[in-house]
């Protein structure tokens, strides 16, 4: 049985929660041996419970006093420092929270930089959380200095309910592995992949142009959405989850739509799971290594992740059982030369199938592109 998060968390903090009450200890030791005598047990008291937080606190300037001796050492200016009114941040963590559940996203991070400048601290439970909108920065991390920039072991914790270990939550030699896994399949252009996004796309016209025939607005950015799923599961798997065979939704404020059919269309149950999925993925960002003690007794993200894994898995079986039975029947060719070559009828699945038959690694990959690609294509299409 797998521990919950909140119990993880405590059990892998244990040796750093129990040093500060230690050292304490010690020190009474010292103290009557030197002294030849003990402090009172309510001052021996108070100094385990002030053990904490004089340990904190020192942490903290400790952590500080690095930071602008690196600076200095390399010529180097600190990130401005977003000010905040309460201990730890929490004044700016609830006003991040507010506008993650009720604005637009990045509204805040949005004004913080016009207020400070293009580079910025948000100083979040006493970690650095350095955010930049500086073009040539953004150049560095996602380009020219890529590999100065790992993802580091917080955010992989924070998104290995989703990403697993897929290209877009790992780091050196992994990464390298998951780059050369799906590169070859994006190197060129397939006629096959225009012929789908076309599809897609004139279902989804249609549909918009019957709706306002109708007299109803339409949602642009879930029909967005629904031809973006549709298209990237088949250009990943050779079928697509037909988002856009159970409609388009209705304003909230007719009749029709609180229908329990279009509600529970298992297209519908899968796209509502994988942006869940990713919303709370997403949230646990805002409470750095901590998030598993928000999260204590249950992944928030594992029940949406699990929906998704329902849809993949059968279509990954599928795909691996089909290799089997044409490497048994010998109709399989030379395997390094077959993992380099990509046909005009391959899918993503069928490529990546080539290189290994781990189903984990697969399908984290599969999410991993589904993920990027959907979002991709989507901002495309709504910015045009």
């Amino acid at each position: 049985m797998e521990l919950p998060p909140g119990i993880k968390f405590i059990v892998a903090n244990i040796p750093r929660m129990i040093l500060p009450p230690v050292l304490t200890f010690c020190g009474i030791r010292i103290w009557s041996l030197v002294f030849n005598s003990s402090p009172h047990n309510w001052s021996q008291i108070s100094l385990y419970l002030l053990s904490f937080p004089l340990a904190l606190v020192s942490s903290v300037l400790y952590a500080d006093l690095r930071d602008k001796r690196q600076a200095s050492l390399n010529g180097a200016v600190l990130a401005p420092q977003v000010a905040s009114s309460w201990p730890g941040g929490l004044d700016l963590l609830i006003s991040n929270i507010r506008n993650f559940r009720g604005g637009y996203m990045g509204e805040v991070l949005a004004q913080q930089c016009k207020d400070h400048g293009n580079t910025i601290n948000v100083k979040l439970f006493f970690d650095n959380r350095i955010f930049t909108t500086e073009p040539e920065y953004i150049k560095a991390i996602l380009a020219t200095q890529f590999a100065s920039f790992e993802k580091g072991p917080v955010f992989w914790d924070q998104a290995n309910s989703l990403l697993g270990t897929g290209v877009f939550n790992s780091d050196g030699d992994i990464w390298k592995f998951h780059r050369s896994m799906t590169r070859p399949f994006f190197s060129r252009d397939r006629i096959r992949d225009f012929d789908i996004f076309e599809k897609h796309a004139e279902d989804a016209i249609g549909q918009m142009k019957a709706r306002l025939r109708e007299g109803y607005p339409v949602d642009f950015q879930d029909m967005v959405s629904r031809f973006t799923l549709d298209s990237a599961t088949e250009f990943l798997f050779g079928k697509d989850v037909s988002s856009l065979s159970a409609g388009l939704v209705y304003p909230p404020n007719s009749p029709l739509a609180e229908n329990v059919t279009f509600q529970n269309h298992p297209a519908n149950v899968f796209a509502h799971a994988f942006l869940e999925a990713q919303l709370a993925t997403s949230y646990r960002g805002r409470f750095g290594r901590l998030w598993r003690l928000v999260e204590f007794w249950r992944d928030r993200a594992k029940k949406h992740t699990d929906v998704c894994f329902k849809f993949i898995d059968p279509i990954l079986k599928e795909a691996l059982a089909k290799k089997k039975a044409m490497k048994e029947a010998g109709l399989i060719p030379d395997q390094k030369q077959n993992d380099k070559e990509v046909s005009e009828e391959h899918t993503l699945l069928d490529h990546l199938v080539n290189y290994t038959e781990d189903p984990i690694v697969i399908r984290d990959e599969i999410l991993n592109i589904m993920i990027a690609g959907r979002d991709t294509v989507r901002v495309h299409f709504l910015g045009k």
